[in-house]
C-alpha cells in the first residue's frame, strides 16, 4: 500500500476511518482473485465497511463521492488518468460546504495499473497502463493542487500483486 497525505497540518487524521481502510486495502492486497479487483469491488467493501452510497455535489451536478462516513469521503478510482482529476472537485466542495472534514482517494499503484492493462489487452506494449491513473500521477498533480484543493486528504495506491489472480499463477 502506498500512502501520502495533504493538508493534515492543522488536523489529526480520523483513527477509525483509517483503520478500516487499512484492513480494506490490505484484504484486496492479499486476497486471491481470478481477476484484478475493480474499482466496484471496493466500492462494495466500503459499503460494507460503514461509508454510505453515492454523494452527488447538487441537484444538477453529476459530479459525486463514492460515500461519506463520520465526516470521513472517499472516493475510489482506477479509470482515466485526466479524469481522476475531476474528482478531486467534489471532494474539495463538500469539504467547503462543511459535509466532510477529511477524505481518502483509493486508486492504484503503476504497476497494479500495468498488470490491469496487460491482462485487459495482453497486446499492450510492456510498462504501459492504458491512460489508467495511478497513486504517482494522482500524487504528482497532488504536489500542485494541494495549493487551492485543501481538504484534508490520503491518497492511497493499491498494489496487487499477480502472484494473487489465480489465472495467471
Amino acid at each position: 500500500m502506498l500512502v501520502k497525505e495533504y493538508n493534515f497540518e492543522n488536523k489529526a487524521r480520523w483513527n477509525v476511518g483509517w483503520n478500516l481502510i487499512e484492513s480494506l486495502v490490505d484484504n484486496m492486497e492479499n486476497g486471491t482473485f481470478s481477476e484484478i479487483p475493480k474499482q466496484n469491488i471496493l466500492i462494495g467493501e466500503v459499503r460494507k465497511a460503514g461509508w454510505d452510497e453515492k454523494i452527488t455535489v447538487g441537484d444538477n451536478c453529476k459530479h459525486f463521492i463514492d460515500g461519506i462516513l463520520e465526516g470521513v469521503g472517499i472516493c475510489v478510482y482506477f479509470g482515466h488518468a485526466q479524469a481522476a482529476f475531476q474528482k478531486l472537485l467534489p471532494l474539495q466542495s463538500f469539504y467547503e460546504d462543511n459535509v466532510i472534514d477529511e477524505c481518502y482517494f483509493i486508486t492504484q499503484s503503476s504497476e497494479t495499473a500495468e498488470l490491469r492493462n496487460l491482462l485487459v489487452n495482453p497486446n499492450a506494449k510492456p510498462g504501459t497502463n492504458g491512460n489508467r491513473i495511478t497513486f504517482d500521477n494522482l500524487v504528482s498533480g497532488m504536489d500542485h493542487y494541494h495549493r487551492f484543493i485543501t481538504v484534508p486528504m490520503t491518497i492511497i495506491g493499491l498494489e496487487i500483486n499477480i502472484k494473487n489472480i489465480r489465472d495467471n499463477a
